[in-house]
């Protein structure tokens, strides 16, 4: 009980810290710094932090559902593992963060299209946003036992 509400403490950390950095942190930082190089290099060090944290908690959930599915059922089939509960969220995770930090966030400090890649970093940010509230919301109904209403 006690390492299922700690995920769970996890994952709103998670969804939190991308929020607030995306929606708070990163607009004020460019509002308060008058040197947008310097302003921009940090909230680049606070997108980077924001998506590793993002992957850690997927890969915790991806792992957790794997075990969770492999101890009630004791079968190995990728179909019935994709469909074990919160797997697919965790999978998308994985491939959006990995997505940010990989391809994404490289290209952005390459300089090279710089406007299209930010357009793009922002969309997939929102993404990996609403994919760490899906493995909120998916560790609460089993942590706290919520049924669908």
């Amino acid at each position: 009980m006690f390492i299922s509400r700690a995920r769970f403490l996890l994952f709103a950390l998670c969804w939190g810290a991308l929020g607030s950095t995306g929606a708070l942190v990163v607009p004020l930082l460019f509002q308060m710094i008058n040197a947008k190089p310097l302003a921009g290099s940090i909230a680049a060090q606070l997108f980077v932090v924001a998506s590793q944290l993002s992957l850690a908690c997927a890969l915790i959930q991806v792992l957790c559902a794997l075990w969770v599915h492999l101890r009630q059922t004791q079968a190995w089939g990728w179909v019935r593992l994709v469909q074990a509960p919160g797997m697919k969220w965790g999978l998308m995770s994985i491939l959006a963060s990995g997505c940010m930090l990989g391809l994404v966030i490289p290209q952005i400090q390459s300089a090279q299209n710089r406007e299209l890649w930010h357009a793009l970093g922002s969309a997939l940010y929102g993404v990996m946003w609403f994919l760490s509230g899906a493995l909120l919301v998916e560790d609460a109904k089993r942590c706290f036992k919520a049924k669908d209403t």
